[in-house]
This record gives C-alpha cells, sequence and structure tokens, in this order.
C-alpha cells in the first residue's frame, strides 16, 4: 500500500468535477453497510476530495452498496466517513472504486482541505 502520499498533486483542469479531487496514496480501513460480521477489509485511495474518492480494493462492491471507511490522512491521522459506491471497474487484480461521501460534517471535509493544502 505504501507511503501515505506519494503522488501529490491536483487533478488537470479537464477533471470537471465540483471540487478538485488531490491524488493521494492513503490507507483505508473498510466495512460495508450493514455488516453483521463487523468484518474490516484494507485498501487505498488513489484520489480524495471533500466529496469523494477513488479506491482501490481487494474486493467486488455493487452500485449503490453503503461503507463505513476510516482514511487515514497521514500516519497518525485517520478520519471516519461514510459513503455510497458510485462506479466499479477492475484493475490489475484490484477493483477500482468510485465513492461518494454523504452525512460528512463541515469538521471532517475542513480537515480534508487542510490535508490537501499540506500537500
Amino acid at each position: 500500500m505504501g507511503s501515505e502520499a506519494s503522488e501529490q498533486k491536483q487533478n488537470p483542469p479537464s477533471d470537471q468535477r465540483y471540487f478538485p479531487r488531490w491524488n493521494v496514496n492513503n490507507r483505508v480501513i473498510y466495512r460495508t453497510e450493514p455488516s453483521p460480521e463487523h468484518q474490516l477489509s484494507h485498501g487505498h485511495t488513489k484520489d480524495i476530495s471533500c466529496a469523494g474518492a477513488c479506491l482501490y480494493l481487494k474486493e467486488f462492491l455493487a452500485p449503490q452498496q453503503k461503507i463505513t471507511l476510516n482514511v487515514f490522512l497521514s500516519p497518525k491521522t485517520g478520519i471516519d466517513l461514510r459513503a455510497t459506491v458510485v462506479w466499479q471497474k477492475a484493475e490489475d487484480m484490484a477493483y477500482l472504486t468510485g465513492i461518494a461521501f454523504y452525512e460528512t460534517s463541515d469538521e471532517a471535509q475542513q480537515q480534508i482541505l487542510e490535508h490537501a493544502f499540506q500537500l
């Protein structure tokens, strides 16, 4: 899973998202909702913004699947988020997974922005 923030640049202007995404490689721990076993799975980010992220995961998740996740913005700082899977595609023995955050507090959004500006 590598370093916590290997590639640290903003996506090009051709990406027409409302919130810019920052290319980062952050560790992620997540579980699907509802998860009766409370089984935790691991992955890492490809990019992140205040509104969502692109993740590398080892398991297939259906669109609209809800997940809770902890994204490690640094080795010592994690942030708890809730998200919905928007899309997923197989890529090199992993699944590239687009997620949209929901019920994200202003404080959590601010933490993501502060982390991005530190990059």
